[in-house]
């Protein structure tokens, strides 16, 4: 896809709507994968994922070429350095904001239930007692 995006932007689409397009593809992906399960299987996946690429391939090569159209020469090389550590950084903190979201969930998500499951603690206690005494009966020490 890639590939035909470049020969797009030759002939003078412009790369604006490109991205724009690229960035609804993406978006469409995260909505076809709202609904998965442990269930999903392959064919739950296989539409959405080229869906993603071809978002992915519409995004970022005008955006490339956005960033480095204006550059000329040696600066060319240092623009391109530059642009692929910004998109590295991003991706670095994108991947910390969500681990940190998804982290203090799960901590607010233990709590709420420890607090449903102690209520039910005595009861576990008292219907054991007699599993406990069974098994201590029929040790053979």
């Amino acid at each position: 896809m890639m590939p035909m995006v470049g020969i797009l932007l030759r002939k003078g689409f412009p790369p604006q709507i490109m991205a724009t397009i690229g960035f609804l593809l993406f978006f469409l992906f995260t909505e076809m994968l709202r609904h998965s399960t442990l269930e999903s299987g392959w064919g739950d996946f296989a539409l959405p994922l080229i869906v993603r690429g071809l978002g992915l391939s519409l995004l970022f090569v005008p955006l490339t070429t956005l960033a480095l159209s204006g550059l000329t020469g040696k600066d060319i090389a240092q623009g391109t350095g530059l642009n692929n550590m910004m998109r590295q950084l991003g991706g670095s903190f994108g991947i910390a904001i969500i681990t940190t979201m998804l982290h203090l969930r799960q901590g607010y998500h233990r709590i709420f239930c420890w607090k449903k499951s102690t209520s039910l603690i005595p009861r576990l206690m008292r219907d054991s007692i007699p599993l406990v005494k069974g098994f201590a009966a029929r040790d053979t020490h």
